[in-house]
């Protein structure tokens, strides 16, 4: 934008990658760009591949057992670490199709502004940096249009689930009640409390009547109530699981699996 080019001639022509789909750059573009973009910008190729959200999931999710220090089995599946699928895919493939999201702090001095990587995950919702929730909005060469009138303050509990998924991908782990944890684990349990819920929304199983249908349900949908029909299908999944999570380390629902201690209930 600021040399008045648009990303389709860039990436086609002067770029010379014809093919690539213009609505996959963050997610995963072929590895003829990433090597061109590597040559002209004399960047390695690896760190180039983990500007986008392929090469940093892969970089975060295919570890070793030996890497980390905690593997979480929430759903006691009773499969080795690396029988279990880690994919990636899971925690973008919602937002294809969704406009780009952003804060208006972080933005405040746009076109001198990053959009970051984050902002695309969808169990991400909010900015840790400055408390805001993460907006839709549209980019213009020297001007942002949003689609709210004003910024939203991010729920409390919402506040403490993104600020950990921050740091997962910032510093490499993340701090829970039972310990730390590396940031693999952080979303290898994201992902099992998710298919938990899933399940257990539906049919709460072997747990008492109600502990995850209603309470989980009911916590969630407080903090939904009044917002567009749109954005609540937009935050729904994150703020169940945010909820959950909550619940469990405040003792409301017990948290299950084998290295549940590490959602214990927080002492006060």
């Amino acid at each position: 934008m600021a040399y008045g080019l648009k990303l389709r001639p860039l990436v086609h022509q002067d770029l010379g990658c014809p093919s690539v789909e213009i609505c996959k750059l963050d997610l995963n573009p072929p590895d003829d760009l990433l090597q061109t973009v590597a040559a002209r910008t004399g960047t390695p190729l690896e760190t180039v591949r983990k500007t986008t959200l392929a090469g940093l999931f892969q970089y975060i999710l295919l570890r070793s057992a030996e890497e980390c220090s905690v593997l979480f089995s929430l759903c006691d599946r009773g499969l080795p670490v690396d029988e279990l699928q880690l994919n990636w895919e899971q925690w973008i493939k919602l937002f294809r199709k969704r406009p780009l999201r952003g804060c208006r702090s972080c933005l405040s001095k746009y076109p001198d502004a990053a959009v970051l990587l984050a902002w695309r995950l969808p169990v991400m919702l909010s900015c840790p940096m400055h408390g805001l929730m993460l907006e839709p909005v549209r980019f213009y060469p020297n001007e942002l249009k949003w689609r709210n009138d004003k910024s939203e303050a991010v729920p409390e509990s919402l506040s403490l689930h993104d600020g950990r998924t921050w740091s997962a991908l910032t510093n490499g782990y993340v701090d829970l009640p039972g310990g730390r944890v590396a940031a693999f684990s952080w979303f290898r349990a994201l992902g099992m409390i998710l298919d938990v819920l899933d399940s257990r929304l539906e049919d709460p199983g072997p747990l008492p009547e109600g502990t995850w249908k209603e309470t989980v349900r009911d916590a969630a949908c407080d903090q939904l109530d009044g917002m567009p029909w749109k954005t609540k299908i937009a935050r729904m999944d994150t703020m169940f699981l945010a909820s959950a999570i909550g619940l469990m380390e405040r003792g409301t629902i017990p948290p299950v699996g084998m290295d549940a201690s590490y959602f214990s209930p927080v002492e006060v």
